[in-house]
């Protein structure tokens, strides 16, 4: 079970959950769903485990789909069995659609192999691109950990500029985004520009001018003991993740490690039948275009 589910279980001290009971209890299954609505996944991951299996059943048909694969991450791997055995791949598309690939990538570890080769494949080449990125790494390391949805800056670029590219990302900036990773031509790290510096910084002033060079980025292969250990020490929200190519992805703050196990390993996705393949950079003009390690500025 989930550190989240564990914290939760051990509260049972939310008159939601409970008052959820009651209702299902009446048979108010109209209620149900409305008060549903207003719980997150953990408060829904801790009632699907405290009720018996036909309310359980219930409860988990009642949830929209981008509720069902948040709630997955947080329940324990019996309870996720019994709530999966029967799904369709449609099913499975459907809750994990919005997933974040880190996210996902937890989840297909404990899907059956042939359906988790047909996910895959079902995926668009970018997506599973970026998934087969995060698999390549033991679970337990900050390749593992990361997010591929990481913002790159070119150090060459104004302030000026570098506002009206964060504009036009508006709702698609990543959760938790703090900082832009400012990379070269080759995408090497370089540094970082922090929002609160571009906000406040002279609109004519180049990225370069105002970057911080203090940030040292993580290696792929970094323990995630040594993940957490860094994120305390320097009081970090979002990192940056590099393998020899340069950056790779980000871990940050909110990435749940409840269900890290460091004697597991991930399955490579060749194994189920796909060839792992590195990523590749890509270059565009003066224009923000989508790339394998999340959105760039070229």
């Amino acid at each position: 079970m989930s550190t989240l589910v564990n914290a939760v279980v051990e509260s049972s001290e939310n008159p939601q959950v409970d008052r959820l009971r009651e209702i299902l209890d009446s048979g108010a299954m109209r209620s149900a769903q409305k008060l549903l609505n207003t719980l997150n996944p953990a408060e829904v991951a801790h009632l699907l485990e405290s009720l018996p299996r036909e309310q359980r059943d219930i409860i988990w048909h009642m949830l929209p789909d981008e509720m069902s694969g948040e709630t997955l991450l947080e329940v324990s791997d019996s309870t996720q069995f019994e709530l999966t055995k029967d799904m369709s791949l449609e099913d499975w598309l459907a809750i994990t659609d919005n997933l974040d690939l880190d996210d996902l990538a937890d989840l297909v570890q404990d899907m059956p192999r042939q359906l988790t080769r047909e996910l895959v494949l079902s995926m668009d080449d970018q997506r599973r691109h970026l998934l087969e990125t995060v698999l390549s790494y033991p679970e337990d390391t900050a390749g593992g950990l990361m997010n591929t949805d990481v913002v790159t800056i070119r150090p060459d670029v104004t302030l000026d500029v570098a506002m009206r590219f964060t504009r036009r990302i508006g709702d698609n900036m990543p959760k938790d985004t703090d900082k832009l990773f400012v990379v070269n031509r080759d995408g090497k790290y370089l540094g970082v520009l922090p929002l609160w510096r571009l906000v406040s910084g002279n609109p004519e002033d180049s990225v370069a001018e105002i970057m911080s060079l203090d940030l040292k980025p993580m290696s792929a292969g970094l323990s995630a003991k040594d993940v957490a250990r860094r994120f305390e020490t320097y009081d970090l929200i979002s990192a940056p993740v590099i393998d020899e190519d340069g950056i790779v992805g980000r871990s940050y703050h909110g990435r749940r490690r409840g269900r890290l196990d460091p004697c597991r390993r991930r399955t490579p996705i060749h194994e189920s039948g796909r060839s792992l393949r590195r990523r590749e950079h890509v270059r565009t003009g003066t224009r923000l275009n989508p790339s394998p390690c999340g959105m760039a500025w070229h």
